[in-house]
């Protein structure tokens, strides 16, 4: 069971990730407010990346030397020209450095294209009374949205969340490279499914495709790596 829970730091704004680092202190984007910030042993808050106005700040983790992170815009409306999302870091002097436009890899590339999402098997008279609202038949579409990275030997390894895969960052560089596509996820229509998004009867008992939207990782002692 959980021992006594101590308040660390109050006041922060959507505080979704947290990286530990040394002598009792961590790192925290405070995701809608852009920022990414140290809190101190004291609970004391230092602001390490500021952000961009209107960008959102995810996926950071921490080294002893730098702190890794992601400030994304125009994420998941559909308009992929309008997406970018930067992969930064900062070290231990201040210095802010962007390492790529993860956004730009994935215009380019588009790893999840190879996927193909929604009624598979659905025989076309069925599929044509789906609601405009759910996406039908489709395969992956270009978007980006960085929301886990992780330091390795390789390089600086991200889980995107909008490409549906794990990427490889060079950190001198910034050449990207796919790691691994991941597949998409089975989802047996119900009576209750149905009724939430308003699907034809027909579709009842199907399978549904998820995009499977990688949101952490963590890596194992053999070297295994494990994604949510």
């Amino acid at each position: 069971s959980a021992g006594e829970v101590t308040t660390l730091a109050t006041g922060l704004d959507s505080p979704l990730r947290i990286a530990l680092g040394s002598h009792r202190t961590f790192d925290v984007v405070q995701s809608f407010a852009g920022s990414v910030d140290r809190v101190g042993r004291d609970g004391s808050l230092t602001t390490l990346d500021p952000g961009i106005e209107g960008y959102i700040s995810d996926a950071v983790s921490r080294t002893p030397d730098r702190t890794y992170y992601s400030l994304t815009f125009g994420e998941g409306l559909g308009m992929p020209e309008n997406n970018v999302a930067l992969l930064r870091s900062v070290d231990r002097r201040g210095y802010i450095r962007t390492i790529t436009d993860l956004a730009e890899y994935e215009r380019r590339a588009n790893p999840d294209q190879v996927n193909t999402y929604g009624f598979r098997d659905l025989d076309p008279e069925c599929l044509a009374q789906v609601p405009a609202a759910v996406p039908a038949l489709y395969t992956g579409v270009q978007d980006s949205h960085p929301y886990a990275t992780m330091k390795a030997r390789e390089g600086i390894l991200v889980a995107d969340a909008g490409a549906n895969a794990i990427l490889r960052v060079s950190e001198r560089s910034g050449r990207t490279s796919t790691v691994a596509v991941l597949p998409p996820i089975p989802a047996t229509v119900t009576e209750e499914l149905a009724g939430q998004l308003e699907l034809p009867a027909c579709t009842l008992g199907e399978t549904y495709w998820v995009e499977p939207v990688p949101t952490a990782m963590a890596m194992g002692k053999r070297g295994e790596l494990y994604v949510t």
